[in-house]
Order: structure tokens, then C-alpha cells, then sequence
């Protein structure tokens, strides 16, 4: 039912406080795509229509554990037609099929020797324009993919970056999440690539006189306006504000508070109207916000 323009959605076959949500991303058809841990050696990939009624859900086993002491959760990021570009921990990059389950995947430090045995993937993003496919990890370094997952090359961070969380880019830049240092900002690649500098443009938190606030998942709209879900904790549990951003991100448009167990979010674009996705972390639930009547 939808109240205030604000729609709550039960993931089905999702196990609460069992299973978590790492990643939402949105496709073709108004499909909703989400991610994330399903046990300690497995994953799962859920796929929803825009009603948020289950169309599959796919689990998968890591082929690593015995390898690297990493749970294999799981990030998505849309690509265009009916693919998924999906990372799970610590080392695993692959293409999802939403239509039929075909996964294809391949094991990162297979194809790049700039891999270490500590590494273990954070996020992942799509660049529509330059038809690449990147992958964060626990350390400074973003590895780039083209769509058929070859690996092109490697970017690093510029040293102000200490925990890369999320990311997305934004206006031909990288916007990064940086959980440890508490901000989030844009960088940008040098002429040749290869490293990333600071642009000028530090994204201001939901109450700039509180510094305890968190960037744990941003994304855009097609218009070009960008949205981060920033987290505090408090002694009564956590506290989580979605706060939209001008185009260039010196501006904050409008902020709305949101479930306190949010993690993750995403745009879905249909039918001409345009919804906030905000996914919890272990509830299974879903909440779909109105963009007119609530941004």
C-alpha cells in the first residue's frame, strides 16, 4: 500500500536476519535487481518486476572460501539490455542474465596481477559512456572491465581516500563513499589514466554541524541529480537520511529520512515516473519513494 508516496515491498523468498541485501540496481522493463550474502559459502541475485512481484531468484556458491576468509557477498550494477554486472566477495566479477539466470563469471585475480591475496571487492559501477564495467575494492585500487568482462586497466585513489564503500559516476567523474573518513566527493581520472586526483567538489552531509554522518550508497537520476544514503549511529540504534544533490553536488536540493535499517539505494525509471528504491539490510523489505511527491 502506498502512503505518503511511499510503498513498502516484502522481498519474496528472501530469509530476514538470515540473508542481506548488498546491492539494488534497476534494468529493462522496469526490472529491480537485488544482491547479497545468502550464507556464509553462498550468494543470491533476486530479480522483482516494477510491482516488486518476484520474477527469479538465483543463488550461488563460492568457489573461494577455502581460499580467502571472505563471506561472498554480493553488488550489482545495471548494464544496458537485460545484464547485470555483479562482484562477490572477496574475487569474483561476473554477467547475470535477468531473463534466465545465465551467470558467467570470472575470477579476478586470474586476468590482473595487481591483485593481492588481503583484496576483496567493495562495490561495483557501470560507465554508460565508455562501456566499462568498475569494481572497488578494500584497498585504494578500482579495477576497470569492459562489457564482456576483459580486463582494460587499473585506477587508483588519491591517498584523501581511506575506505572505499560505494560509488557511482557522475558527470564523466568518480563519486566516491568513503566510510572511514566519513565524506563523500568526486575524483577524477588523469589524461592516460591510471590514477585518480580530488576534483573540487566535497559532498556536504545531511547536517554539517553533526560530523558523525556516513555515506554508504549513492546513485543518479536521468536528469542528472545525484542521491546519497548517509548513516549515523546512536545510542537508540542507527539513523539514515537519503539527501538529493544538485547536478554538480555543491547544492543539497532536499533530504528525507528513511528506514533505519536502509543500506542501499537505487532510481527505478518507468512509465514516466521516477522511484527511489531504498533497500534495507537484513528485513527484506524494500520501500519505494514517490520522486515528485518526496524529493
Amino acid at each position: 500500500m502506498a502512503v505518503g508516496g511511499k510503498t513498502v515491498i516484502n522481498i519474496k523468498g528472501f530469509k530476514p536476519e538470515e540473508w542481506l541485501v548488498n546491492g539494488i540496481t534497476t534494468g529493462h522493463g522496469g526490472r529491480i535487481v537485488v544482491s547479497g550474502l545468502a550464507s556464509d559459502d553462498q550468494s543470491h541475485v533476486t530479480v522483482l518486476n516494477q510491482n516488486g512481484e518476484l520474477l527469479r531468484q538465483d543463488k550461488f556458491r563460492s568457489r573461494h572460501k577455502d581460499k580467502y576468509p571472505h563471506h561472498p557477498h554480493r553488488f550489482c550494477a545495471i548494464l544496458p539490455g537485460f545484464k547485470v554486472a555483479t562482484v562477490a566477495a572477496p574475487c569474483e566479477i561476473g554477467l547475470y542474465d535477468v531473463r534466465n539466470g545465465l551467470y558467467t563469471e570470472k575470477t579476478i585475480p586470474d586476468i590482473t596481477t595487481n591483485w593481492y591475496d588481503d583484496m576483496c571487492v567493495r562495490c561495483v559501477a557501470t560507465d554508460i559512456v565508455k562501456e566499462q564495467i568498475l569494481v572497488g575494492t578494500n584497498y585504494r585500487l578500482v579495477f576497470v572491465f569492459d562489457y564482456e568482462l576483459k580486463f582494460c586497466h587499473t585506477m587508483k585513489l588519491p591517498y584523501l581516500v581511506r575506505s572505499l564503500f560505494d560509488m557511482a559516476v557522475v558527470s564523466n567523474a568518480l563519486l566516491v563513499c568513503d566510510y572511514e573518513k566519513k565524506t563523500a566527493l568526486t575524483v577524477t581520472e588523469e589524461e592516460g589514466g591510471g590514477r585518480l586526483y580530488r576534483e573540487l567538489s566535497l559532498f556536504a552531509s545531511p547536517d554539517p554541524d553533526e560530523p558523525d554522518w556516513i555515506p554508504i550508497s549513492v546513485c543518479k537520476d536521468k536528469s542528472g541529480f545525484i542521491y546519497i544514503l548517509w548513516v549515523r549511529y546512536r545510542a537508540d540504534g542507527r539513523q539514515c537520511v537519503v539527501v538529493k544533490y544538485s547536478k554538480d553536488g555543491h547544492r543539497r536540493v532536499s533530504s528525507k529520512p528513511v528506514n533505519k535499517d536502509s543500506y542501499c539505494l537505487s532510481i527505478l525509471e518507468a512509465h514516466n515516473i521516477g522511484s527511489l528504491l531504498v533497500a534495507t539490510l537484513d528485513s527484506g523489505k524494500l520501500f519505494s519513494f514517490d520522486m515528485k511527491i518526496n524529493f
